[in-house]
């Protein structure tokens, strides 16, 4: 839990509805520090650091 309080102000999230729209945003940016990636029934969410 230390980690996510250290990097609170510069974390991110993008949520995707698809595989496809996901797959497409990671290739985009595939130099950004990707912290989890959680899947659901109907949402993709990444969580990176800006």
């Amino acid at each position: 839990m230390n980690l996510f309080n250290s990097m609170a102000d510069s974390l991110q999230v993008k949520i995707f509805t698809n595989e496809t729209e996901a797959n497409q945003w990671l290739k985009q940016n595939g130099d950004t520090p990707i912290v989890a990636i959680q899947f659901s029934h109907a949402n993709i969410l990444v969580i990176y650091t800006d």
